[in-house]
């Protein structure tokens, strides 16, 4: 990683209270284990229907082998007709 790179996040850092670093996926370039090294946490997204669960073990063994271990997931894409019946309550969407 490039020493100016680092330096700018810790800027960043100081200067607002979260700063989000969006990578591409990293199963297919390792730019996502190079940046999580200069980041305070890691934060895994995966898509639902598209990101098998093998796909997401993998990227988070990707990362925990870097010495980056995933602080949090999202799962983005899930619609409400995906909802086990009887579990619709509990869900809630933006528009």
């Amino acid at each position: 990683m490039r020493p100016r790179f680092a330096e700018m996040i810790k800027m960043l850092g100081r200067r607002f209270d979260c700063v989000i670093v969006d990578c591409p996926p990293i199963l297919v370039v390792t730019d996502a284990v190079i940046v999580a090294r200069a980041v305070g946490a890691t934060l895994l997204v995966a898509r639902h229907g598209c990101t098998a669960p093998g796909e997401m073990a993998a990227a988070m063994r990707a990362l925990d082998g870097a010495g980056q271990p995933v602080h949090a997931a999202v799962l983005n894409g899930f619609e409400r007709r995906h909802a086990r019946p009887g579990r619709e309550e509990g869900y809630y969407g933006y528009g």
